[in-house]
């Protein structure tokens, strides 16, 4: 299995595996080499566990989405994820991106993240749920929309 060190946050799907220790044995089987390649790799080890672990600005987002939208400043931090307020976050998402087909699914993702306090599982499965009892569909692959 390969993990990218740089990318941490991608990690937590994996149960049990801890970064600094895969980090210190990376550094460590490469630390006998004599290639630049290996000293490149034990560099890079001894600089990222020196700095600590990495944090992700933009959890769920692909590197090339742009930083998460902010749809409503005055939510109530206790505010359940109903199914209506799950939709009102699509609809106001899509709102955003007039042009687009529908609301980007990751974007909606960061917000619930943010406004609910969900994982991605959870609101995946929100989502997939909406889907199935025909209140919410995807015009394209990445985006969705509420009927």
């Amino acid at each position: 299995m390969f993990l990218d060190i740089l990318m941490p946050w991608e990690w937590e799907d994996v149960s049990g595996l801890d970064w600094e220790s895969y980090v210190e044995h990376l550094r460590d089987q490469y630390s006998d080499g004599d290639s630049p390649a290996a000293n490149r790799i034990v560099s890079l080890c001894e600089d990222m566990l020196e700095r600590g672990k990495p944090q992700n600005p933009n959890p769920y987002a692909k590197s090339n989405l742009g930083n998460p939208i902010e749809i409503d400043d005055a939510a109530d931090e206790d505010e359940p994820a109903t199914p209506e307020k799950i939709k009102d976050v699509i609809k106001r998402v899509g709102e955003q991106y007039p042009d687009a087909a529908g609301a980007p699914e990751q974007d909606v993702l960061l917000v619930m993240r943010d406004r609910f306090e969900m994982n991605k599982e959870r609101a995946s499965s929100t989502i997939e749920s909406l889907q199935n009892k025909g209140e919410v569909y995807r015009p394209t692959d990445t985006t969705l929309k509420v009927v």
